[in-house]
């Protein structure tokens, strides 16, 4: 997948941290990350040639494990949970 800025998605994932792209440059998407800094790099872009979703999460192997279809309050509170599911619980907060 190449992005706006004309580097792929696999040069994004070398780290061995996961990747919230922000797609629609929405506040809130980028928001869900907080406190996963040290798991999940977050990137705003977004995929040339296609229409995407406002926010992607992809795994440190490169598998999508959710797309956020808008940036509302509901589909953000979705992808907050993926996070919690794929990285564990952000950092300051209640186990």
């Amino acid at each position: 997948m190449e992005l706006s800025d004309g580097t792929r998605l696999a040069v994004h994932l070398h780290d061995g941290r996961g990747l919230l792209l922000d797609l629609a440059d929405v506040a809130g998407v980028r928001a869900c990350a907080a406190g996963h800094g040290d798991r999940v790099r977050v990137r705003t872009t977004c995929c040339l040639g296609r229409p995407g979703p406002a926010g992607l999460l992809v795994r440190p192997d490169g598998c999508t494990a959710r797309a956020a279809d808008s940036g509302d309050q509901d589909t953000r509170d979705e992808l907050a949970a993926a996070l919690r599911s794929w990285c564990g619980t952000p950092d300051g907060a209640a186990a």
